[in-house]
């Protein structure tokens, strides 16, 4: 549980760095990076899985866009 709550503040932490700092560099999305990572070092799929779903939501919610 406690690795759940590092990486859902670890992505929290990128989408602000990425929001706040990186959008005027040109970066596109940081979060794909950590993802992959995580793809290769975790073994349950699942958990990528609902990581991402929710990690997706939240960048979605704290952007001005429209869902999706």
């Amino acid at each position: 549980m406690t690795g759940i709550t590092a990486h859902l503040l670890l992505f929290s932490f990128l989408i602000l760095i990425q929001s706040f700092i990186l959008n005027d560099f040109g970066f596109f999305d940081v979060l794909l990076v950590w993802i992959l990572f995580y793809f290769t070092t975790e073994n349950f799929k699942i958990r990528i899985l609902i990581l991402t779903l929710i990690a997706g939501y939240i960048k979605d919610a704290t952007s001005g866009g429209v869902f999706g």
